[in-house]
């Protein structure tokens, strides 16, 4: 379990698009097809399970940081909110 979020825009923008900000990130590690999930990982040994993940749905972009340090979301969110309104919730 993690710190799940919730990122919503204002306009939502095309998956490509979000895609290609989701693969820009710096600790991008790979695509899992099979869960839709953008995988991402700390520095240092790759552990089975990702140090936090992103998926693209129709509402937006869902994310949950298992590593609990919060640089790749701030990350993430800063990417974003760079080209798009956003709002981000927390989810319980």
């Amino acid at each position: 379990m993690g710190t799940e979020y919730r990122i919503t825009f204002e306009e939502l923008p095309e998956r490509a698009a979000l895609d290609g900000v989701l693969r820009a990130q710096p600790r991008f590690a790979d695509f899992d097809a099979a869960w839709g999930s953008y995988n991402f990982r700390l520095h240092g040994a790759a552990p089975a399970m990702p140090h936090a993940e992103a998926r693209i749905d129709d509402d937006g972009v869902y994310f949950c940081d298992y590593a609990d340090d919060g640089s790749i979301f701030t990350a993430l969110q800063a990417a974003l909110s760079a080209r798009w309104a956003i709002a981000v919730r927390a989810l319980e």
